[in-house]
């Protein structure tokens, strides 16, 4: 499987810059996302939830299906009448990987536990449990390794031992959506978005609201809890106001709302991400960076460094003005953004210098006429040669960015989708492709085939003139 790194949307390296220091704050400048979107595959523009499996692969949590993505295609779950292990519903609220690579679904139709080894569903709701509601928020788990997940007044507890919810704890009065779940060593955390957050106490059972005083000696005034995470010893609270940050002895020691971070109103805080010192906050506004602000000492006059990504920037940095859903950070270092109806958005620190620019066909730069760069490398002479899914192999010109597509002497360019080029020290394109490896010679922009070999798909190739020798011969 390929690298979810690779660059799957329709644009092309034209310049390296360097790579951009961890050290110093981001500015806009360093930020290019990159899309996911139904032209991609996707099921639906509104992605809630993100989490990467054991894998590599990427599942994202939509408002119509859940996606698959392998970095080469997505692949759709939907629920079906005639298929009792597909996914109970299309409406996907969150996704939850367990510490033993488990993948779990919560749906408005019950809770889903993913089944590789037949590549679909387990599925639990009131029928064939003890679930009160089918409406399935929030999913964690707890220190003793079972699954702890919410519907919209109650906290159950899954045994994987025993394949069976064990218990069920009301927690709230009225139905809600509980948002976040944390559980530790002596208590477990249940936030909601309506009616603030709980702590159930493991030892008496005891609930006590953050809103009024409690035995935890901590405050939360905020109708809305939506994210916990624990940095340096501290608790960050995404709420529906912005941030409040708490020491480990429940004591409050710095808030951050809106006019703090340079934003004009509530900062309704969804989820909060830590990727290696920056903390990424995503909102209802769109998503907020505090550039090292993982590294500080946490004081009640502590300011950070912050950028906002919103509709003033979305031509430099490619991330729209939207509802930031999920953010998380894969195992390669990719950071993904999850959007309510907008899609999903990726970037990589790595590439923060990269400058890039579309790949059209002509001079019509429309959305139907765009290609998908899978690779590219440079000739011999000097030329930028690209490998486009969709429209085949191409020459870039480095200093005036044009691209011109190379003919096939055939006259026609086959059916076969390209992944993947090297190109030896005789000048011909070997290029993986879904009808195995091919090697082409050009001359003046007509490319001749001149070797096929296997069949199938190749994703990759590269070479060494020791190991295509005896291959090259008769080229």
């Amino acid at each position: 499987m390929r690298s979810t790194l690779l660059q799957t949307v329709s644009v092309f390296l034209l310049l390296l810059l360097g790579l951009c220091s961890s050290v110093h704050a981001i500015e806009v400048s360093d930020l290019k996302f990159t899309e996911i979107s139904k032209r991609q595959g996707l099921s639906d523009p509104a992605v809630l939830d993100i989490v990467e499996d054991n894998k590599g692969f990427i599942w994202l949590a939509t408002s119509n299906g859940l996606n698959r993505y392998s970095g080469y295609e997505v692949k759709q779950y939907h629920p079906s009448d005639i298929d009792a292990n597909s996914i109970p519903s299309g409406f996907i609220q969150t996704l939850f990987l367990d510490s033993d690579g488990i993948l779990w679904l919560g749906t408005n139709n019950g809770l889903a536990k993913y089944q590789p080894d037949t590549d679909n569903f387990e599925v639990f709701n009131k029928d064939n449990s003890i679930i009160k509601s089918n409406s399935i928020t929030a999913i964690s788990e707890s220190k003793a390794g079972k699954i702890l997940f919410a519907d919209e007044k109650f906290l159950y507890q899954f045994d994987k031992s025993q394949n069976n919810i064990i218990s069920a704890k009301q927690v709230f009065d009225e139905r809600t959506f509980v948002k976040v779940i944390m559980d530790e060593a002596n208590r477990t955390w249940i936030g909601s978005n309506e009616f603030g957050a709980k702590i159930l106490d493991k030892e008496t059972g005891e609930l006590s609201s953050l809103n009024k005083v409690n035995p935890w000696g901590i405050t939360l005034d905020s109708a809305a809890l939506h994210d916990i995470k624990i940095i340096n010893g501290n608790y960050w609270l995404a709420t529906k106001e912005g941030i409040n940050i708490v020491n480990a002895r429940g004591k409050t020691i710095l808030v951050k709302n809106g006019a703090d971070l340079g934003f004009d109103g509530n900062l309704n805080s969804l989820n909060i991400t830590v990727d290696e010192n920056d903390i990424w906050i995503g909102t209802a506004s769109g998503l907020f960076v505090l550039s090292n602000a993982a590294a500080k000492e946490i004081k009640s006059d502590t300011d950070f460094s912050v950028l906002h990504l919103n509709s003033d920037n979305y031509e430099s940095t490619g991330l729209p003005a939207a509802s930031i859903m999920q953010v998380t950070v894969d195992r390669t270092g990719v950071l993904w953004a999850g959007t309510f109806r907008q899609g999903a958005f990726r970037y990589h620190p790595e590439y923060a210098s990269v400058h890039y620019q579309a790949v059209y066909n002509s001079e019509r730069q429309t959305e139907d006429n765009f290609a998908t760069v899978w690779a590219l490398s440079e000739s011999s002479s000097d030329e930028l040669i690209l490998v486009t899914q969709e429209l085949g192999l191409a020459k870039s010109d480095k200093e005036s960015g044009k691209v011109t597509y190379l003919e096939h002497a055939s006259g026609h360019g086959g059916r076969s989708n390209y992944w993947d080029l090297a190109i030896d020290s005789k000048g011909h394109y070997w290029v993986a492709s879904s009808d195995g490896l091919i090697a082409y010679a050009e001359n003046e922009g007509i490319i001749t085939q001149k070797a096929h070999l296997f069949q199938g798909d190749i994703i990759a190739v590269s070479y060494t003139h020791l190991r295509a020798h005896e291959t090259l011969r008769y080229l």
